[in-house]
């Protein structure tokens, strides 16, 4: 007896690939029965996500373009700086008075803004060490290194403070 053969579930016309089939076997006493199962398709694989690129669109100029109104901005803030005749409060030096040899590795720290030098220049020239000895150059020094966020500066600047009333 022919084996009932049975077409292939069709997905698109509503069909369910994964449902039951009834099969319909007669074994014959000679013969062997072999169940097969269906052939499942794989899954369709995820969409794509959109490429960086895409997300933001560049002007026709690229990149060139925004580097150089940076450019721009930046010479434009220099010039501004350079021809005001004012000087950003970082770069602001002390008193202007020759620098000893002893402090002027710690004077130039501190025009670039390190507090830890700012702090060091207080400490020498309020007790005299390396420099001559000028409590208001000190203590001038002292409150740059604490307006600059130094623990250990704003400490001693209080206890120095406390003492001079």
């Amino acid at each position: 007896m022919p084996e009932s053969h049975r077409p292939e579930p069709d997905p698109a016309r509503g069909e369910d690939p994964y449902a039951t089939q009834k099969l319909l076997i007669q074994p014959q006493p000679d013969q062997t029965v072999r169940l097969v199962p269906p052939v499942l398709q794989p899954p369709e694989p995820p969409p794509e996500p959109p490429s960086a690129q895409s997300a933001l669109p560049l002007p026709p100029g690229g990149w060139k373009v925004p580097a150089g109104l940076a450019v721009v901005a930046l010479v434009g803030l220099g010039a501004y700086l350079l021809f005001s005749g004012r000087t950003p409060p970082s770069v602001a030096a002390a008193p202007a008075e020759a620098v000893p040899p002893g402090a002027q590795a710690y004077f130039d720290q501190a025009q670039a803004g390190d507090a830890h030098a700012m702090r060091m220049l207080g400490v020498m020239y309020y007790y005299g060490l390396n420099v001559p000895q000028d409590a208001e150059k000190g203590l001038y020094w002292y409150r740059k290194a604490a307006e600059r966020g130094s623990e250990a500066a704003q400490t001693e600047l209080a206890k120095l403070e406390r003492v001079r009333k």
